[in-house]
């Protein structure tokens, strides 16, 4: 989102970025090096940060030390982080006033805004435009007419500002007017619907939307469109509908009719359920959530569900168990309601939180690209499928969540030798666990399943070393053994990966 900082901020998160990675001083010709720019231009950026940390109260500290090389050290207190000043510049950004501006129904015209925040209306007028590529990422645009306002459909309007909110604000920080017992009401009534506590994290991330939803209602902005089968939703749930229903109405103008509020009930079910992310599920979906799941598209996103199973079931040899498989289940219904109603964007959403070692990670993007070819030849379900880049990284955040070396994929089986013998194992394997983070089965004896053979001098028997791969390193391992080490242990996985993820080839496929 550099849309938001100027050069002069985005220089100026990297020098702080620079100077808190490690616990010691830097020269300012150090820093100016690592950033490419010059030693001067850093220097103003530090004595400007200096005045920044002040600011934000951050109880981190940058000091001058008094030596020849004009050295800075950053006095970095535990609870501070780089995204503190990242949100305070953003906060205090000219975009960000002018949106939220916008969003308060206080920007009257181009010339007003300029004239309050003291900038010429060229400049503004270059930021809107500058911003125009962002707002398309929600299918948004500029309406130039009378009222200058955010043209697009109201559900995406609202996803736009929760992402902008989100990013910047904290827990009841923000212009929003609802109180915090309002807040918490909501909340509930989100865990009513999910039927569980929210963690710290998705309490704050439901009261941002609670605080635009709420903004909107009550400046009478409804949604048009119809999202779900209202009938459905009261048939299935109608004290909790009730419930929903009498607490928007605090909010909406008072000329609003019941019927004009029906709408946004369907969206608190939505937004409860698109967003909800429970790698841990434990238990079987009941009949009550599979019936509110299919108010939505009339069944459609249950039938993306399943036919994606299906899919699963053909092209791979993953063996779930029962939990597993619910949990799977539940987040895919999850997911695909959120793909479906929420336009892709390359800020929202989960992005890659995948936890898989880098390789294995770039695979399954192959993988589920051509799943995804796959699944978006059913016209009846193209649709839920084609937003395909987002799809793509929150079903390898499943995946990643999902799956478990020796338990989905084969488990890699190693083997050290070493002429300083079996005393040495314990070393080694320290040593190997600071390059492969994944599961793996070491032993000083060659076994039938043994993948790799590791040692420190070449045996001549060439029976040895038949069936797997071999890596001779030496005695005390250097930077280059373990990367030699790290890149076949990858090479390994992947194979095996293959072996349980597979897809038709273009002529079998069709």
């Amino acid at each position: 989102m550099d849309i938001f900082f100027d050069s002069y901020q985005l220089r100026k998160t990297r020098v702080l970025h620079t100077i808190s990675s490690e616990n010691r001083s830097f020269t300012i010709a150090e820093i100016a090096e690592k950033i490419h720019t010059s030693a001067v231009t850093v220097d103003k950026n530090i004595e400007s940060l200096i005045h920044d940390l002040e600011e934000i109260d951050s109880k981190s500290h940058i000091i001058r030390l008094n030596t020849p090389q004009r050295a800075v050290y950053f006095e970095k207190h535990s609870s501070f982080s780089t995204k503190m000043l990242k949100k305070y510049y953003m906060k205090s950004s000219l975009a960000m006033k002018l949106l939220l501006d916008i969003f308060n129904t206080q920007f009257t015209d181009i010339r007003t805004f300029s004239s309050k925040n003291f900038l010429s209306t060229t400049i503004v007028y270059r930021k809107v435009n500058a911003l125009e590529e962002y707002l398309q990422q929600f299918q948004l645009e500029w309406d130039f007419s009378a009222n200058f306002e955010l043209s697009g459909t109201e559900m995406n309007i609202r996803y736009f500002y929760l992402t902008l909110f989100w990013k910047c604000y904290d827990y009841y920080e923000w212009s929003f007017s609802v109180s915090k017992e309002e807040t918490e009401q909501f909340i509930q009534l989100i865990e009513k619907i999910q039927g569980h506590s929210l963690d710290l994290v998705m309490k704050e991330y439901y009261a941002v939307w609670f605080g635009v939803l709420a903004q909107r209602i009550t400046q009478g902005h409804f949604l048009k469109e119809e999202i779900a089968n209202i009938k459905i939703l009261k048939k299935v749930d109608l004290l909790l509908y009730d419930d929903i229903l009498e607490f928007l109405s605090k909010f909406a103008p008072t000329e609003t009719d019941v019927e004009g509020l029906q709408n946004e009930v369907a969206f608190i079910y939505l937004i409860a359920y698109a967003f909800e992310y429970r790698p841990n599920f434990q238990e079987r979906m009941g009949a009550k959530r599979f019936q509110l799941i299919d108010a939505f598209l009339g069944g459609k996103i249950t039938d993306s569900t399943v036919y994606f199973i299906d899919q699963l079931e053909k092209w791979t040899s993953v063996e779930l168990s029962i939990k597993e498989y619910d949990s799977l289940y539940l987040n895919l219904i999850n997911i695909h309601l959120q793909s479906y109603f929420f336009p892709e964007t390359k800020e929202v959403g989960q992005s890659n939180f995948s936890h898989l070692n880098e390789s294995v990670d770039l695979f399954f993007d192959t993988f589920f690209e051509n799943l995804l070819k796959e699944l978006k030849k059913n016209q009846q379900l193209y649709d839920i499928y084609k937003n395909e880049k987002k799809l793509k990284q929150q079903y390898k955040l499943i995946f990643s969540d999902l799956l478990k070396i020796d338990q989905h994929l084969p488990e890699i089986h190693l083997t050290i030798f070493s002429k300083m013998g079996k005393n040495h194992l314990n070393y080694y394997k320290k040593i190997l666990a600071s390059v492969w983070s994944e599961p793996i089965c070491i032993s000083g004896e060659k076994e039938p399943k043994t993948d790799l053979i590791i040692s420190d001098d070449f045996y001549e028997t060439a029976e040895f070393y038949q069936d797997c791969s071999t890596v001779i390193w030496n005695e005390e391992p250097t930077p280059r053994d373990l990367n030699e080490i790290k890149q076949v242990l990858t090479d390994i996985l992947i194979e095996k990966a293959r072996a349980v993820f597979y897809l038709p080839k273009e002529d079998e496929a069709n």
